[in-house]
């Protein structure tokens, strides 16, 4: 049995190696000097673009030179030469561990500034314990997810300042820190140009046909689609013409089997496909649930949506609030029965949901890209 459980954690340590290898940044992204260094903590794609690459993207359009580096590999580089050739550090959602106590003594031994960039409020258990799927979690689940969260928030209270995307979260970082800056997600020049192509083909519809499109990402989800349901059914029941496309991992509540034929399901994509599954909607729906944690999260949805003239529908809370002009640059709804009124009166109207998408898609490239963006994030970064 001994030696079985030998092998077994052979394979599992080999597998677990190679999948963090393709989280490693190339020697030439970090080595040499640069005003900025941000260390990557984060393995999920969507995260570590939006709020590394991004960020990175933003402010090397206004000037700075960045570099970036996965938390693992430090332990294999000369962190004492990595601070000392950066002005400025940021960690993105890096639990404490050994590197981050290295970073942070070389930093006050070169007197460097470390901040500490999150996007969602899994620095303590108060706001995690309130998300549905962490609560499904097995005992042993539980207590290995609740870890990484405490040790995210000691990797926090460590550094000198947060950088956020909203103001809900800058108001819950506040009780932990006294020095929090808002800087939004923005949409990357790669981005922009595989929307740019993917608006290029997009067609008039003449099918008659209405697609309602609902891009979940994660399972996390479930209970959002839950509070619209019958929203939702309202309008498949009174528009025979209306169908829902549903991307990524989510289960849709028992009720809908009798739309089924009116339901198209696609798996998870991959980010650089997601334009082209977003333009083939008519409307996109952003329902959340109106806790803390989700009026915390960004307008991610919203933005990858206007940049292919996608209106969107969404939950009145967070950032869809403090971004969307309701009935203007999207639509905002606070009750059920606003779901249905104002998903019908998009429906009916093709002019409307151009409108409202055009206006989404101006308000985007004027205030949501890393090209326009920086310079406020640059300062910030300097002045500390």
């Amino acid at each position: 049995m001994r030696l079985i459980n030998k092998i077994v954690n052979k394979i599992v340590n080999k597998i677990t190696k190679r999948q963090e290898k393709k989280w490693y940044a190339e020697v030439s992204e970090y080595e040499g000097t640069a005003d900025i260094l941000f260390v990557n903590g984060c393995e999920l794609e969507h995260p570590f673009r939006y709020r590394v690459l991004h960020q990175k993207e933003q402010l090397e359009k206004v000037g700075y030179s960045c570099h970036w580096v996965y938390i693992k590999q430090i332990n294999r580089l000369n962190v004492e030469n990595m601070v000392k050739n950066h002005k400025v550090i940021i960690i993105y959602r890096c639990p404490f561990q050994n590197a981050v106590r290295k970073l942070m003594n070389y930093a006050s031994k070169y007197r460097r500034k470390v901040l500490f960039d999150i996007d969602d409020l899994v620095i303590d258990t108060v706001y995690t314990n309130t998300i549905p799927y962490v609560q499904k979690l097995s005992n042993r689940q539980k207590r290995k997810y609740d870890s990484n969260v405490l040790k995210m928030k000691k990797t926090m209270l460590m550094t000198y300042g947060v950088i956020t995307t909203t103001q809900q979260l800058q108001i819950e970082l506040l009780k932990f820190s006294n020095n929090v800056f808002i800087n939004r997600n923005t949409a990357s020049e790669k981005m922009v140009e595989l929307s740019e192509k993917r608006l290029k083909l997009k067609e008039n519809n003449i099918s008659g046909l209405i697609r309602i499109g609902y891009f979940s990402g994660s399972i996390t989800h479930n209970a959002d689609i839950e509070l619209i349901a019958e929203a939702v059914q309202y309008i498949m029941e009174k528009h025979r013409n209306v169908m829902l496309c549903v991307v990524g991992e989510l289960n849709l509540p028992e009720k809908f089997k009798r739309f089924e034929e009116r339901i198209v399901r696609y798996p998870f994509v991959d980010w650089k496909k997601l334009p082209e599954y977003i333009a083939s909607v008519d409307i996109n729906i952003c329902p959340l649930e109106n806790t803390i944690f989700n009026a915390a999260k960004s307008e991610i949805k919203w933005i990858e949506a206007a940049l292919v003239k996608v209106p969107t529908v969404a939950s009145r809370i967070g950032a869809f609030e403090e971004v969307i002009d309701d009935g203007v640059t999207g639509v905002l709804c606070s009750s059920i029965e606003e779901w249905k009124n104002k998903l019908d009166d998009l429906i009916s109207s093709e002019q409307l949901r151009k409108k409202i998408a055009n206006k989404a898609y101006d308000k985007v490239h004027s205030t949501c890209l890393t090209d326009n963006t920086g310079i406020k994030l640059g300062n910030y970064l300097m002045k500390i």
